[in-house]
């Protein structure tokens, strides 16, 4: 049943009773567990690809990892795990959304991107994510070692005040001494490191001066200016084992600042900063108040001789060091030499009495009290070395470890042979020789090793912390890891029966196994999520186990036994990871077991080993659940730890430029020639840092690009708990509870729920739910098919053949498209007629209907010569059916034979008129017309010639869009009398007017008109008469009187 799916183990457990057992056992999940993730077991799997044949070496069925719960149970791990990764994978934004949509309150992306404001590039960073109900978290610090540049911002890039008021520029070893080898090499004159930065989100930034006589420099959190931290001003009381040192003869090599406050807290605030020098101490800093101590902020508490004149290269301390762990003695501090010499504290640092004050003392004087205080302090509390790990030929009798250097004596109980003064007088030459001469006097010079601790390894012994050291060697292009691991033994010199113990410290050896070889180390990591870090006492597990041994057998029957250890899901592992410069991650276990005998040495195999696209690994960080590694290109991708899948969960970042900058960096390695552009940029090209959320139910992180800062955030909620109650309603009512479509983990994938506390199956309706949706595919698919059967047949998509590719497609509708374009404009040229100025009424009636709205305005409101302007030189090109429409729309001309009665009635007319009055002019309306006798009675009739007048004035008065107004009916005609159609319309209705009412008698005065021109008739529309006539009398009006115009 082990190799059943969990959704089926599920299900499987409600056949019986005796199958419920067997699947509620511990031994069928842990076995699925396995199958699940190989673990181990994917190392084969690489070596039988890569070498073609067997692997001889061992791999551990046993699963190794961190457990990502409190819970002790296989099953819960193993149902945890797999939803997490779905999740992961799935890649939906939790809420509050990394980067919200703007104006969608809804909608939002799980990644954010933005600038640090740093152009020199991220090298370090650290993150506050705080708990998940806290809108204000997370929160960023963020460097850059190269400018000293520290700023803070928030997840959505605002920035605060912090960091941009420190114009400090710092000295770099390249700049002041150029052409000088750093780390001690070449001719040795000097030891110079590149410039170190270690930020932390809680209490600000550390940063330190790596050339002789450089200085650390400490922002805290809410100050403007750094402030300088006390260094050696050259104070010498060798009765009080303070040897003569200066400033201007060492330089910082190790920097460590507390990243929490439990350290601090602990210690009453005297460990809050630890700061590693050349010539071989280790200074103390307060971080402010933090108990019944009173420190300043950057003020000395101690100050050890570890490795006179021997440089410290790393120096670190515990974190979640706190009351239970102090009482225990367990170890709060390891420190690194150049040599490799491993030394660690385990005491509780006590201050020494503070010195008595004087008045007018000056800064100086104060601040050798204090540096003498600060000595005072650490001969309290002093450091031990590992003693295997001491440096090879520094003398003859070098197994003797109280005679060597390293060792500060002590004045007291334990030491009879010599006094403070005389060893601080055998100490004093060896602060002043240079590294040339201390690699003449020891071997293993290498000031690039590393250090990776585990504070909370317990071997239910009070012991179990262990130290590893990364050694890259100069000449091959290797690393030999190396971890010193802490166990209690009994003391030799111990009577029989007496349970004193002293320290024994373990070696163990990681080799890459298979064919694998470990290239140099460029990053490290190790899993420093929440139950990572605890204790065997603090492990909440084991506290069912340690209750019921309080009652039990051994007096030490309160401290969890091994065995109990063993019988947990993933045996309380720690796993930390290796990146090389080959593009390879390497994941071993930080607590794997030790020998059982103090002179042997173990080998341990990795876990675990990924296989990246990246050219070169820059960074690296882990959780419980999964690996992010940061590229030398810049690419981010998790990893799984147990192997369930070989390849990436996620790639983070976007692939854009990634595989250019791949390539830049690749044929930098590969060239011979040295310093290029990729190989000096590479640094800024990288993901330098990464920093993963604590809590491994929680899918947040934060990483480094470059100079940006690329922030993500994944739902890790599954797909029912997304849904709404609504959803859920209707799902529930729809397939009785049970969602086909989810693919997570849970009772709600085995096919029953939960009703009343009773659970039952639905299987039946799950099998009719799965019919339905077989019909819905089928009537989905005809449909589809029908479709491309109507497509293809109206636009021919299948004439060229099933096989014919895109582009013979997209050539094949360009064909056709232009073939119906020229179709088109041979049929529009033929069906189109030319308006010329010339055209005929019903050809220019036809134009006026192919207009719009507002050109038939202008053109009913224009003069003649604008509507000559309007039309386009070369006429106007017209459809041959609206002249047709148009013609047949426009009435018919009138019948023969009542325009031949029409004409004999006006020729009567003007011949009885003619002989009545001879002399009677012709009106203007009759010149230059057909129709001019037609017009005789107009003369005649006063009531007619002044409603024309009046309609005249009125066409006159009204608003066009033109300044230009129509031109008297006197003047000379335009070249096309068509254009104007009223004038025709008007001739004819006087016409028929006259027909009907007849003749009438001319005015009494007609003889007294003047005689105007024919050419040059003016407006009917005068001005008034003048006074005397009768038409300006008051009152004359009525039919008869007299009417006189001023033409």
């Amino acid at each position: 049943m082990s190799h059943l799916p969990a959704q089926d183990l599920l299900t499987v457990k409600l056949v019986s009773r005796r199958f419920y057992a067997l699947v509620t056992s511990p031994t069928a999940w842990s076995n699925a567990f396995s199958k699940y993730f190989p673990g181990p077991e994917s190392l084969q799997t690489h070596t039988l690809v890569a070498a073609g044949k067997p692997d001889e070496t061992f791999h551990s069925e046993a699963r190794v990892f961190t457990r990502l719960s409190a819970s002790t149970s296989w099953s819960s791990e193993y149902l945890t795990r797999t939803r997490l990764f779905r999740a992961l994978m799935r890649g939906r934004p939790s809420l509050p959304f990394a980067a919200p949509c703007p104006g969608k309150p809804g909608k939002g992306s799980a990644t954010f991107t933005f600038s640090s404001r740093i152009w020199q590039g991220c090298t370090a960073l650290d993150a506050d994510f705080g708990s998940i109900f806290d809108k204000r978290k997370p929160q960023f610090i963020h460097g850059s070692a190269m400018s000293g540049s520290v700023l803070s911002s928030d997840r959505r890039g605002k920035f605060d005040a912090w960091g941009f008021s420190n114009p400090v520029f710092f000295r770099h070893f390249h700049e002041i001494h150029p052409g000088v080898e750093p780390y001690g090499m070449g001719a040795g004159t000097c030891v110079g490191v590149p410039n170190m930065l270690e930020v932390s989100q809680h209490f600000g930034m550390l940063y330190g001066e790596g050339t002789p006589g450089g200085n650390v420099h400490f922002l805290g959190v809410g100050e403007k200016h750094a402030r300088l931290l006390t260094s050696f001003s050259g104070l010498s009381y060798r009765t009080e084992g303070v040897p003569f040192l200066l400033n201007e003869l060492q330089c910082p090599t190790a920097l460590w600042i507390a990243k929490s406050t439990a350290l601090p807290r602990t210690s009453q605030g005297m460990i809050g900063i630890l700061v590693g020098s050349s010539n071989g101490t280790v200074t103390s800093y307060s971080l402010g108040p933090q108990g019944g101590q009173r420190y300043e902020r950057g003020e000395m508490t101690a100050r050890w001789t570890l490795s006179p004149g021997v440089p410290i290269i790393a120096v670190c301390a515990d974190d979640h060091f706190n009351e239970d762990r102090m009482s225990a003695g367990r170890v709060w501090g390891f420190a690194l030499t150049a040599i490799g010499e491993l030394f660690y504290i385990t005491s509780v640092v006590e201050p020494a009495a503070k010195p008595q004050a004087f008045r007018n003392a000056t800064p100086d004087e104060v601040a050798e009290k204090e540096e003498l205080r600060a000595w005072q302090t650490g001969l309290k509390s002093p450091w031990h070395i590992v003693s295997n790990t001491i440096g090879t030929s520094r003398y003859e009798d070098g197994k003797d470890a109280s005679n060597l250097p390293g060792i500060p004596t002590i004045v007291g109980p334990n030491s009879v042979t010599m006094s403070l003064a005389d060893e601080t007088s055998r100490l004093q030459p060896w602060f002043g020789k240079s590294p040339a001469e201390i690699r003449s006097e020891f071997d293993g010079w290498n000031m690039r090793r590393k250090l990776l601790v585990d504070f909370a390894g317990d071997d239910g012994g009070l012991a179990g912390e262990s130290g590893v050291i990364f050694t890259s060697d100069v000449e091959f292009p290797r690393t030999t890891i190396t971890r010193w691991k802490r166990s209690k033994l009994p003391a030799q010199d111990s009577p029989e029966g007496s349970n004193q113990r002293s320290d024994a410290w373990l070696q163990t050896t990681y080799s890459p196994g298979g064919i694998y070889t470990l290239t140099p180390v460029t990053a490290i990591g190790s899993d420093n999520s929440m139950h990572a870090t605890t204790t065997l006492e603090e492990d909440e597990s084991l506290r069912k186990a340690r209750l019921a041994a309080r009652h039990g057998r051994a007096p030490h029957a309160d401290t969890p036994s091994k065995t109990d250890v063993e019988t947990v899901p993933g045996r309380r592992a720690r796993l930390f990871a290796a990146g090389t410069a080959s593009g390879f991650v390497l994941v071993w276990d930080l607590r794997a077991p030790t020998a059982k005998l103090a002179d042997l040495t173990n080998d341990v195999q990795p876990v675990r080993v990924i296989v990246t696209d990246s050219p070169g690994i820059a960074s690296v960080a882990l959780s419980s659940l999964y690996l992010v590694h940061g590229g030398t290109e810049g690419l981010l991708q998790a990893w799984d730890l147990l192997a369930s899948t070989t390849d990436a969960l996620r790639t983070l970042s976007s692939r854009r430029f990634i595989n250019n900058r791949r390539r830049a960096i690749i044929a930098a390695q590969q060239a011979s020639v040295p310093a290029t552009w990729a190989t000096q940029n590479n640094e800024r090209l990288a993901a330098s840092a990464i920093c993963l959320d604590p809590d491994p139910h929680v899918l947040r992180g934060v990483a480094t690009i470059d100079s940006w800062i690329k922030y993500w955030s994944f739902s890790s909620a599954s797909s029912a708990e997304e849904m709404s109650r609504s959803q859920k309603r209707k799902l529930k009512k729809g397939n009785g509870s049970k969602n086909p479509n989810f693919t997570g983990g849970g009772e709600a994938d085995m096919g029953y729920s939960t009703s009343g506390g009773q659970r039952r199956t639905n299987l039946k309706s799950y099998v009719s739910h799965e019919l339905h949706q077989r019909e819905l595919d089928q009537i989905e698919q005809r449909r589809a098919s029908k479709q491309d059967r109507r497509f293809a047949g109206r636009f021919g998509m299948d004439l060229l053949g099933a096989d014919a590719s895109e582009a013979d497609m997209i050539a094949y509708a360009k064909l056709l498209s232009q073939e119906e374009n020229e179709k088109q404009l041979r049929r529009a040229a033929e069906s189109t007629i030319k308006l010329s100025r010339n055209a005929s009424t019903d050809e220019v009636e036809a134009h006026k209907a192919s207009l719009n709205d507002r050109d038939a305005e202008n053109w009913k409101y224009a003069s003649w010569r604008q509507r000559f302007e309007m039309l386009p030189e070369g006429g106007v090109a017209l459809p041959r059916e609206m002249l047709e429409e148009q013609s047949q729309s426009t009435p018919a001309t009138e019948d023969p034979d009542v325009k031949r009665a029409m004409e004999l009635s006006l020729q009567e007319e003007r011949e009885r008129q003619a002989s009545s009055s001879p002399s009677m002019p012709a009106t203007p309306l009759q010149a230059g017309s057909s129709n001019q006798q037609d017009m005789a009675q107009l003369e005649n009739d006063p009531d007619l010639a002044e409603a024309i007048a009046l309609s005249m004035t009125q066409e006159e008065n009204k608003p066009s869009s033109s300044s230009t107004k129509l031109p008297p009916l006197g003047r000379s005609a335009p070249r096309s009398p068509h254009l104007y159609c009223e004038d025709d319309d008007l001739s004819r209705a006087i016409r028929a007017s006259l027909a009907d009412r007849g003749s009438s008698s001319p005015p009494e005065d007609a003889g007294q008109h003047h005689h105007a021109n024919e050419n040059d008739f003016p407006s009917l529309a005068s001005s008034s008469p003048p006074s005397g006539t009768a038409s300006g009398r008051k009152g004359s009006r009525g039919k008869g009187k007299e009417v006189k115009h001023a033409w």
